[in-house]
């Protein structure tokens, strides 16, 4: 009976010798939140093309702002611009003020024109992070950096969290930058490496459970054209995209489309989407330049203090997706509008740094990624935070696929 006792008080005091332990490893004098590093997918927006022959034709409206136009809007909060700088001019950006009123955004979209309810979605986001984050972090001008694809949906949202992150009556303003498109490296870029096209076919023509796939979609394909009384089906993308805009913005939908049919249609662009992801070539190449960046970033917190507290990517789902891939935890569902991811930096009491991640708002484990696959996980507070020199090595082993 003693022994039983005594086991009891044994198996006790590891358990609080182990709780301490993590209470000591996460308290504030042993991590310190070094940088927080997020990247978005722009907000609800209209399709990029319209496909009147499937369903019926509208006048796209209740979009963010004419084309054209570089600003930020909410009908709870007054209008504030902020200058959508080029990367190459940054010392030449300027504050510009004009006066909307709500009329004015009863527009006509444009294809793929961000919505102001994709705007507010953004809005809330940046607003989320800074309540996160307004502890741990210093929320200044010069302290942030923003980068965007040079698509006016992904450099408005940007804008959006920006006037989250600040609340509406703050009236600092952050330059925006951006990368011509031939040069971005916030997506597989194909005008940047043609090499991708190449790779995808290597990939498709050797692939059986993708040409099965293929077989099947022709098969969907035909009933559609039949069901629909129409000589063809445009790409799945088109016909995803066009389907679930109208669905979020409450549009009229063919009256065939009922939740089987559209359910078939999300799932055979999701497995599309998925069966490109799964090329490895495709998303090492395709994405190392912005890890590369990345990693770069987080050398320079390394050697001296971070250049910048905050930094924001403005994206697309072909930034996200490819992105949780390179890392091995894309989970195969097609990001959201105002998906986030969040990197986070810390460093320990030996100035050494480490990294914990998040995927709208819930943090990943780093085991269940390449890095435990490659068994290179060396140290790990816990399963969602490794270390900085760990994530290198990882980067080091992916890269050399492509040599």
């Amino acid at each position: 009976m003693q022994t039983n006792i005594f086991g009891k008080h044994c198996l006790l005091l590891i358990l609080l010798i182990y709780i301490y332990d993590l209470t000591f490893c996460f308290g504030d004098d042993s991590f310190k939140l070094k940088q927080v590093i997020t990247i978005i997918r722009h907000g609800d927006r209209s399709p990029i093309e319209e496909i009147h022959e499937i369903h019926p034709k509208v006048n796209w409206k209740k979009c963010f702002l004419p084309s054209k136009q570089k600003g930020i809007f909410n009908e709870d909060i007054n209008f504030q611009q902020i200058h959508h700088i080029d990367y190459n001019s940054y010392n030449n950006w300027k504050k510009l003020k004009k006066t909307f009123k709500l009329e004015d955004f009863s527009i006509i979209c444009t294809p793929g024109q961000l919505t102001i309810k994709g705007f507010n979605q953004l809005y809330s986001l940046g607003k989320e992070i800074r309540m996160k984050y307004e502890n741990t972090l210093t929320f200044n001008k010069e302290d942030i950096f923003v980068e965007s694809s040079p698509i006016d949906r992904t450099i408005q949202s940007a804008q959006a969290f920006i006037q989250g992150l600040f609340n509406s009556n703050n009236e600092i303003l952050i330059p925006i930058h951006t990368f011509d498109i031939k040069t971005s490296s916030l997506f597989p870029n194909y005008q940047k490496y043609s090499e991708l096209n190449t790779h995808l076919h290597e990939y498709y023509t050797t692939n059986i459970y993708y040409k099965k796939f293929i077989t099947e979609t022709l098969d969907f394909k035909l009933q559609l054209t039949n069901l629909l009384n129409i000589s063809d089906i445009p790409s799945w993308l088109h016909l995803y995209d066009n389907t679930m805009c109208r669905i979020h913005n409450d549009y009229e939908l063919n009256v065939h489309f009922n939740e089987s049919l559209i359910n078939r249609i999300v799932e055979t662009f999701e497995l599309s989407f998925l069966y490109q992801l799964q090329c490895r070539k495709f998303i090492v190449l395709g994405m190392k330049d912005f890890f590369k960046r990345i990693i770069d970033n987080i050398l320079t917190c390394q050697a001296n203090n971070c250049e910048f507290k905050f930094l924001l990517f403005s994206g697309h789902d072909t930034t996200i997706a490819p992105f949780l891939a390179f890392l091995g935890l894309y989970n195969g569902i097609l990001p959201k509008y105002a998906s986030s991811i969040v990197l986070e930096i810390y460093e320990d009491l030996n100035n050494e740094l480490y990294l914990s991640m998040e995927y709208n708002g819930k943090e990943l484990n780093w085991k269940n990624s390449f890095l435990g696959d490659y068994d290179i996980i060396s140290f790990s507070v816990n399963k969602h935070l490794i270390s900085f020199k760990d994530f290198i090595n990882f980067y080091a082993k992916t890269i050399n696929i492509l040599r």
